[in-house]
């Protein structure tokens, strides 16, 4: 398993003072209350079974019982001074040896918990190297005994014959204060896969060609209503022939200057170069900065806000792309100007770069200089460049010389960006919905050298998987995909392993990929699943797309996504497809618990280039205020409930924007929570590969980024949804519980995160 390993790891005595740190820290606790110390396990919330009566004795049962960590609540203060920006701890991420010394249950208490379970008459059949799980089996007579309950056998619709506890089962007084709670007592499956399908056409296959993948970027700054509308009015290209309209560098080697004629040596402005704007002539100048032209925009006249630009277009913009260009600057007005505009016809408006020179007083000119503008922001995106002078709003156009132009690509063949058609046969495809949310594969961050995890109850053979990345023109390594079962073999799901896996090794093609298998999605093997995961992989980003009603089991997953956290990783789970409050009246789990983020599903729209135009909430989609998890301090700034509320975030998965699943030998039109889940996931994974860190409890970072940078016209953080309704909740402006904080623009949310 490839995992990033930063250098910020809390030493002996780093973690002396995390322990003072945390003691002095008044965190709002993120874990529900525990079951009552008597209570080993509440009732199952099963709908869809029929009672077959008691159990056979003899049956077996195998229990996971999930045991007490010590100092859990400087554990939870831990990892918010992890998440806090001002903390001497941020991303000060501890070990596994470290957890263990400090607050994994007690070797003495591990230790007696296994002796009191094999005196009663149980088998141990696994334990963990975090003492936090110990599983065991046993006859259902010991069983019932043990637990001071009653078993019976049900019939469940999908599932066939199952067992669960018709009572509630009691903690012996021996294990009360140990063990936090048990898993087990009932089989019937409670979490489901949180997907939906229908069958696609058969699908015309193609292969379309990709870019090359790009380096850090800092986008430009959109320009204001006023300024878009001038814009409009002088600046929207004109182009004579067709042959201005296509830029035949594109695509060229690594190395290349992907400007036509940058130094203007055609000694005119009939080819490439359009003169552009037009309050001022732009002609060729025989004062260059090289060779033996350049360019002179303006020429003094008394137009304040006029714009004298030369523009040339592009028919895909580079990738890692730079743009670099030198002018001769003159000027009398003392204020700033802009030297540079874009026009992205993907997101159909204007861009100013927020390099902007200032002036001298007077009529000093300032000479040759070098502008250099990061272009990744557009990488993919149709556009016309603008380089010349404006006026200020205050005094009049003067003028400059530009000279040797450059655009050129540093990816280097580190990788490709997504391309093609935004549609697969059944729904988006990959590149649509990488595209509309801007993501980080985009950009050159496809989560290389970092690792995501799929937990779920069905595996994705290689061939599978290969065929649907093949479709798309996506290439992977094989070795970037892993297959490991735990519990034993993986059980039947075939549809949900397909999409998560599809969905996270197309959208991060650079992740280092596993799926954990496991035979059902029965409580005991969910929790083996996620404590394996902490205990001995420990992959950056935890997908889970199913959910479920119990508020115990939440508890479970909360405590074991807490560890995982102080370690660095981050869990996310679909909000579930019940609507709002699906579980008679309550919110779903695992989502639910204050450690996972949890993820919504929206109807995504996309413009006439692939890029985003707006979204609708979902009406399966889950939300709603857990009664059981108290409002974490995340949500405190801006909530006034008491409870945790759901969704964290919302990404496309509605039954009217589908995406494409390859699954069986076949397409399929797929949607649910369970599409948005895997997005998140991929989403945060090449977060991580942009800043080269982990990101743990990813809450206060990214409600943090809400906060701050709110919706700002749609171009940065977040896409703010608005309409549509769960049910109980409707969407509107601002947080709510169909769509959260609404969908993410991904590439910029790796800035502000």
């Amino acid at each position: 398993m490839m995992t990033y390993a930063p250098a910020g790891r809390i030493g002996a005595a780093g973690l002396l003072t995390a322990g003072l740190l945390c003691a002095a820290l008044s965190a709002t606790p993120a874990s529900a209350m525990p079951l009552p110390s008597n209570l080993a396990a509440g009732l199952p919330n099963a709908r869809d079974v029929r009672d077959l009566g008691r159990v056979a004795p003899t049956t077996r049962a195998n229990l996971a019982f999930v045991l007490e960590y010590r100092q859990q609540a400087k554990l939870e203060a831990l990892v918010r001074a992890q998440s806090d920006r001002h903390s001497p701890l941020y991303h000060r991420w501890i070990t596994r040896q470290q957890f263990i010394a400090t607050f994994a249950p007690a070797a003495q208490d591990h230790a007696k918990v296994i002796a009191t379970l094999r005196a009663a008459g149980f088998t141990i059949t696994k334990t963990f190297a975090n003492r936090t799980i110990i599983d065991a089996a046993a006859p259902v007579a010991v069983v019932e005994r043990f637990f001071n309950t009653t078993i019976h056998t049900v019939a469940q619709s999908h599932y066939g014959i199952r067992y669960m506890n018709v009572r509630a089962a009691l903690m012996p007084a021996s294990l009360q204060g140990v063990v936090r709670s048990v898993a087990g007592l009932s089989n019937v499956i409670e979490v489901h896969a949180t997907s939906h399908a229908r069958v696609a056409p058969p699908p015309l296959l193609r292969r379309d060609g990709g870019g090359t993948a790009r380096p850090h970027a800092i986008p430009p700054q959109p320009v204001d209503a006023r300024t878009e509308a001038h814009l409009r009015a002088h600046l929207l290209p004109r182009p004579k022939t067709r042959a201005q309209r296509v830029n035949p560098n594109y695509g060229f080697p690594f190395g290349s200057n992907y400007v036509q004629d940058p130094g203007f040596e055609s000694g005119s402005l009939s080819g490439p170069w359009v003169d552009c704007g037009g309050t001022d002539p732009v002609s060729i100048s025989t004062y260059a900065h090289t060779g033996s032209y350049s360019v002179l925009a303006g020429a003094g006249s008394q137009e304040v806000n006029g714009y004298s630009m030369v523009c040339q277009y592009f028919s895909a913009t580079p990738n890692l792309a730079e743009m670099t260009w030198w002018a001769y600057l003159v000027n009398s007005d003392p204020a700033k100007f802009t030297v540079a505009y874009v026009y992205d016809y993907t997101r159909g408006k204007f861009y100013q770069f927020p390099y902007q020179q200032s002036t001298k007083t007077g009529q000093a000119p300032l000479g040759w200089q070098n502008f250099a503008v990061d272009m990744s922001f557009f990488a993919g995106h149709p556009i016309w460049i603008y380089l010349g002078v404006t006026g200020t709003g205050a005094n009049a156009l003067r003028y400059a010389f530009l000279d040797d132009v450059s655009i050129y690509d540093y990816a280097g063949g580190r990788g490709k960006a997504l391309t093609g058609s935004p549609y697969g046969p059944a729904g988006f495809s990959p590149y649509g919905l990488a595209s509309a949310y801007d993501m980080g594969v985009q950009h050159g961050w496809d989560g290389t050298g970092h690792s995501a995890g799929v937990v779920i109850d069905g595996d994705v053979p290689d061939a599978d998987l290969n065929t649907y990345l093949s479709q798309f023109g996506i290439t992977r390594y094989s070795w970037l995909y892993h297959h490991v079962n735990i519990d034993g073999p993986p059980g039947g799901d075939q549809l949900e392993p397909h999409l998560d896996v599809e969905m996270i090794a197309s959208l991060a093609p650079g992740v280092d990929l596993t799926i954990y298998t496991i035979p059902d999605l029965s409580f005991t093997h969910i929790l083996d699943a996620y404590n394996y995961l902490v205990s001995n992989a420990s992959p950056e980003l935890v997908n889970s797309s199913f959910a479920g009603c119990s508020d115990w089991f939440g508890d479970q997953t909360n405590q074991i996504a807490m560890q995982g956290a102080a370690y660095g990783m981050t869990f996310s789970a679909s909000s579930g497809d019940g609507g709002g409050n699906g579980c008679n009246g309550e919110i779903e789990v695992p989502s639910s618990d204050p450690y996972f983020v949890s993820v919504a599903a929206t109807s995504l729209y996309i413009n006439g280039h692939a890029g985003y135009s707006h979204e609708v909430g979902w009406s399966g989609s889950g939300g709603g205020v857990s009664p059981h998890f108290p409002e974490p301090y995340w949500q405190q700034w801006f909530l006034s409930s008491t409870g945790r509320n759901t969704p964290d975030i919302a990404f496309n998965g509605s039954d009217k924007t589908p995406v494409s699943v390859y699954s069986g030998g076949q397409w399929w039109y797929t949607w649910g929570t369970s599409v948005s889940s895997p997005i998140f996931c991929a989403v945060q994974v090449e977060v991580n590969h942009r800043e080269e860190d982990l990101a743990g409890d990813v809450h206060p970072a990214l409600y943090g980024a809400w906060i701050t940078q709110y919706y700002y016209n749609g171009d940065w953080g977040f896409h703010d949804v608005t309409s549509g309704s769960n049910g109980p909740f409707t969407a509107g402006p601002g947080y709510d519980n169909v769509t959260g904080i609404g969908s993410a623009n991904a590439f910029y949310l790796s800035r502000i995160e």
